[in-house]
């Protein structure tokens, strides 16, 4: 019986050669979307779900209006973290973070760093980011320290220990307490 459907599909492929290539092409073209749409969606559903307790996370947002316009962004005044703690027994921690770009000097080389992160100490608690040198806990307990990824270590220090080391940034120093393995692409 299906030798018969094979038989006959491909007689009708063999007499409409250009339908049927219209028809295969526009297959081949929907498959590659779905597969590409579902890719990107999978990539998108990923982030930050290397953190242990991702479920558990949650990023406060801001609404505000301006012109008639409803504007949402991922940040919020540094009261909301303290203020739900305070407000909700069920917040166990709150971690503010900032980026911001600088100028950081190492010795006499002199980097230009578009994305520099500040938190407050509770970060590694909340946040699943291994620490290789240093101690986690201890990590940013004093506005003097400074947390470096392994690429950013090597790039100032290159294949010496970093930690204990000072930097400039800001036109303050900093003392490097820990260098924590690099951030996966897909966290925020």
């Amino acid at each position: 019986m299906f030798k018969n459907y094979f038989r006959t599909a491909l007689r009708n492929l063999r007499k409409h050669k250009l339908y049927s290539a219209i028809n295969i092409f526009g297959l081949t073209v929907g498959l590659a979307a779905c597969l590409l749409i579902g890719i990107y969606i999978s990539h998108e559903l990923s982030y930050d779900r290397f953190n242990k307790n991702a479920d558990r996370i949650v990023r406060a947002t801001m609404e505000y209006k301006q012109a008639e316009t409803v504007n949402t962004v991922a940040t919020t005044g540094t009261k909301v973290g303290p203020q739900f703690k305070r407000t909700f027994p069920a917040v166990e921690e709150y971690v503010r973070t900032f980026i911001s770009s600088s100028v950081v000097k190492s010795g006499d080389k002199v980097f230009e760093e578009p994305r520099v992160l500040f938190a407050d100490d509770p970060f590694f608690k909340v946040f699943s980011f291994h620490v290789i040198k240093g101690n986690a806990a201890t990590a940013l307990d004093a506005p003097d320290k400074i947390v470096l990824t392994e690429s950013v270590a090597k790039k100032y220090f290159g294949d010496e220990d970093a930690v204990n080391k000072t930097l400039t940034a800001m036109g303050k120093e900093f003392t490097v307490s820990a260098i924590c393995e690099d951030v996966p692409q897909n966290s925020s």
